[in-house]
């Protein structure tokens, strides 16, 4: 017999608010389509430039955590979210909306601060004094997309 200690309960180091929306570009997007499709995540592509209400994540550090249970290199990163402003997002940008069946599942994988997040993914794009490649769109916006296969 093993004893073993039964975590059932969990309290929250940090918090956030669900965004409307996360949007990245090409660059990001080579390294994360791949594993949100394989999350089961709906994944939209503008079709024409939009105006957004949003947020970007100023790095402050990138540490590397180096290979936990998998070979994949882990990294922590952290920063500061900048206050939502206007922000114009060019055709072409992809966009993973939050309202969606597994929004929540967006949600932990795509923010900077997670600790399981997909940054570590990003290591080719994440630099300190840069900002993360996924920004929040805050406000609810209509945005002329097509789905991302």
């Amino acid at each position: 017999l093993v004893r073993m200690p039964v975590m059932a309960s969990f309290e929250p180091t940090l918090t956030r608010t669900l965004p409307f929306a996360y949007a990245f570009n090409q660059a990001a997007a080579d390294s994360l389509l791949p594993v949100l499709a394989l999350h089961g995540l709906q994944v939209q592509k503008l079709t024409a430039a939009a105006n957004v209400t949003a947020q970007g994540f100023m790095v402050d550090s990138v540490i590397v955590r180096g290979p936990r249970d998998t070979p994949r290199v882990l990294r922590e990163v952290t920063g500061n979210w900048s206050t939502s402003a206007a922000r114009t997002l060019p055709a072409g940008t992809y966009v993973v909306p939050a309202g969606q069946q597994f929004g929540l599942l967006a949600f932990y994988l795509l923010e900077p601060e997670s600790d399981d997040g997909l940054s570590s993914y990003l290591g080719a794009v994440l630099a300190r004094g840069h900002e993360y490649p996924i920004i929040r769109i805050t406000a609810r916006r209509t945005l002329q997309t097509q789905p991302v296969r």
